[in-house]
């Protein structure tokens, strides 16, 4: 039996895109670009009861 049970999870969110620059950063103030970022795509897990997970990014972070 599994504690808990992920199928196909997405996570997305939107970010300012940040231009190079003085002149860049000034114009984002007024019109921001934004873009999509996918922090997790098409993600399926089971757990069974006493199991630990985590998740470590490219970076190390987790």
């Amino acid at each position: 039996m599994s504690a808990i049970d992920v199928h196909h999870l997405h996570k997305s969110f939107r970010t300012k895109r940040k231009e190079a620059g003085l002149q860049g950063s000034l114009a984002a103030l007024w019109r921001p670009q934004w873009q999509i970022v996918e922090a997790v795509r098409d993600l399926s897990f089971r757990m069974a009861d006493g199991e630990l997970l985590g998740f470590i990014g490219p970076n190390g972070a987790g």
